[in-house]
This record gives C-alpha cells, sequence and structure tokens, in this order.
C-alpha cells in the first residue's frame, strides 16, 4: 500500500496519474476532494492540522507533495501577509 500526501496539487497530481497507471494501491491524502481519482485509489479528506483521529494500514511507500501553491511574483518576494502565513503553515509547519 502506498501513501501520497498532498495528492491535489501539480505534483502530487502527477504522482497520483503513475501510480494509477502502475495499478498501485494507493491512499490519497487531500485537503478537498481530488478530481479524476484512479480507481486503485482511496481519497481520504483530511484536517492536516488535525491527525491524531487518522486510522491507517501498514503503508509499505510515502510521497509527500505537500507546498502550498505559488505564482511567479510570490517566489521572487510579492507576498501578501496573509499569503505568507498560509504558506508558512502549509509549508513549514
Amino acid at each position: 500500500m502506498y501513501l501520497l500526501a498532498g495528492s491535489t496539487g501539480f505534483l502530487g497530481n502527477e504522482i497520483l496519474k503513475i501510480l494509477g497507471k502502475k495499478d498501485i494501491p494507493t491512499i490519497a491524502l487531500a485537503r478537498r476532494t481530488i478530481p479524476n481519482l484512479p480507481s486503485n485509489a482511496e481519497e481520504l479528506i483530511i484536517d492536516f492540522n488535525d491527525l491524531r483521529g487518522i486510522d491507517l494500514p501498514s503503508i509499505d511507500h510515502t510521497y509527500l507533495s505537500l507546498g502550498y501553491p505559488l505564482y511567479y511574483q510570490n517566489v521572487i518576494g510579492f507576498m501578501s501577509p496573509t499569503l505568507r502565513r498560509n504558506f508558512f503553515e502549509v509549508d513549514f509547519t
């Protein structure tokens, strides 16, 4: 069984597609519904701020692709205070 955390972003979605083509059983963790979920994947919508209640089966491999979505202008340093807080929460906390 594979575990993928961060299944709705660019990288996570690409990993999910590859695991789907290889027909590898996968639990896809996400904050929201995952569009085009492969038939071999089980979606698990979670609150990443409260992970205590999650009950997972035995996991053989884990992919971590969590990250806050940024645009070019954000990467070069133009971030509002709200965006900066959200980015810090997802990418560092």
